[in-house]
C-alpha cells in the first residue's frame, strides 16, 4: 500500500479527532442523545470541537512553530510529552466545564470523564514510554462503546462497534506499516485505550 495513502489514513484516523468522530456518531447516528434537540447536539458538537480538537491542534501548530516539536509526527519521544501533557490539559478543562454545568450528571459529562481519563492517563504513560497515541484514541472509542452497550442495551451500537472494531484494525495496521511504533507499543496504546475507555464508562454507569 502506497506509503502516501498511509500517512493520509493515520492524519484522517489521527487522536485529536476521536472525540469529535466519536460524539459525532452518538449524537446524529445513535438514539444515545435522542432527546436533545439537533441544534442543541450541533452546538454541543462545536463546543467539543474546538475544545478536544480546535484548540489543541492550533496549540501543536504554535509548538511546531516556535521549534519545540520538529514535526508534526513527533517521531522522538523527548518531543512528545508536552504535547500530549497539554492536550491532557485542555480535555480536563472542557470536561470540568461540562461535568459542572447543565449537563452535570449526564451521559454527556460522563463520556468526556471516560475520554479524559483516557486521555490523562495516557500522557502519564507517555512521560516514560513511547505508546502509540493512535492505538489509544481508536482503542479508547471501543472500549467506550461496548461500555455504553453493556450498561444500556437500549442505545443499540451494534454497528457503531463493528465500525470501531475495524478502525482498530486499520489504525494499528497503518502505524506499524508506517514504521511509526513497534508491535510493542501499538499493543500497549491499544490495551490503554480499550481498558481504561471501557473501565471509565463501566465505573459511570455500570
Amino acid at each position: 500500500m502506497p506509503t502516501t495513502f498511509l500517512r493520509f489514513l493515520s492524519y484522517l484516523l489521527h487522536p485529536i479527532f476521536m472525540p469529535t468522530y466519536l460524539f459525532g456518531g452518538l449524537f446524529f447516528f445513535t438514539n444515545a442523545f435522542i432527546e436533545y434537540a439537533a441544534t442543541i447536539r450541533w452546538s454541543l458538537w462545536g463546543f467539543l470541537f474546538l475544545g478536544t480538537c480546535g484548540f489543541p491542534v492550533l496549540t501543536i501548530f504554535a509548538l511546531l512553530k516556535s521549534k519545540a516539536i520538529s514535526s508534526l509526527e513527533m517521531t522522538q519521544h523527548k518531543e512528545r510529552r508536552l504535547p500530549f501533557i497539554l492536550v491532557a490539559i485542555f480535555y480536563t478543562a472542557v470536561t470540568f466545564l461540562v461535568a459542572r454545568g447543565v449537563f452535570a450528571e449526564t451521559l454527556l459529562a460522563y463520556l468526556l470523564i471516560a475520554i479524559t481519563q483516557t486521555v490523562c492517563v495516557a500522557a502519564i504513560i507517555n512521560i516514560f514510554y513511547k505508546l502509540s497515541m493512535h492505538s489509544v484514541g481508536v482503542a479508547g472509542a471501543l472500549g467506550i462503546l461496548f461500555a455504553l452497550q453493556l450498561c444500556d442495551s437500549r442505545y443499540d451500537l451494534f454497528f457503531p462497534i463493528l465500525l470501531c472494531v475495524l478502525l482498530v484494525g486499520v489504525v494499528l495496521s497503518t502505524r506499524l506499516a508506517l514504521q511509526a511504533h513497534s508491535s510493542e507499543e501499538v499493543l500497549v496504546g491499544a490495551t490503554t485505550g480499550l481498558s481504561v475507555g471501557f473501565g471509565g464508562i463501566w465505573w459511570l454507569l455500570g
